[in-house]
């Protein structure tokens, strides 16, 4: 998660735009399909690639990212990934994939920035708002060795697929900020 972080950074930075944004604790709206309440200040890392992060420590500690609208067709992470496979090759969300196809495809988007040994667990039915989605556990390591865990949460919404993945170092910053992303998904509201 910590060079999707600094992958996500390095994108809005070459883009030329405003990269970090501070997100106070009011509903803020994620994408164009639904907002969200951030119980805490987050600082935002806004990029190209169809995602955003939010992080209050540092991306390679822990992390929010937001799978914003995913259309038929596309690959979950879209634009430059250095060293990773060409958008084309990418795996791609289709509108009719089971719960378990997108986790599949989630974690196969998750190693296309090095994570290794990725195991996911607990995959069950969750609402997304008021929709009717999934949410699932992960385990993942960093190229550097350090150990992560995460949950994810989504749904496809007027067939596109949105999530919530949060993930965080297993041995302090995963639990630090738990109770606080659950609130947040709790808060999801869709447009």
């Amino acid at each position: 998660m910590r060079r999707l972080g600094v992958l996500l950074l390095a994108s809005a930075l070459t883009a030329g735009c405003a990269v970090v944004t501070l997100v106070e604790p009011k509903r803020t709206t994620v994408g164009d399909a639904y907002s969200v309440e951030p119980q805490i200040r987050w600082t935002s890392l806004p990029a190209r690639t169809g995602m955003e992060l939010w992080t209050v420590d540092g991306s390679g500690l822990q992390s929010i990212t937001f799978v914003k609208g995913v259309a038929d067709g596309q690959p979950v992470v879209r634009g430059l990934i250095q060293g990773g496979a060409p958008e084309d090759k990418r795996p791609k969300f289709r509108k009719g994939m089971t719960p378990s196809e997108i986790m599949e495809l989630l974690v196969d988007s998750y190693a296309l920035f090095g994570n290794q040994k990725i195991e996911t667990a607990n995959l069950r039915p969750a609402k997304f708002g008021t929709a009717d989605g999934f949410r699932f556990e992960m385990t993942f390591v960093l190229r550097s060795g350090l150990e992560m865990q995460a949950l994810a949460a989504g749904a496809v919404v007027k067939d596109r697929l949105h999530a919530l993945i949060y993930s965080g170092t297993r041995a302090h910053y995963f639990p630090k900020y738990r109770d606080t992303v659950e609130r947040v998904l709790a808060s999801v509201q869709l447009q």
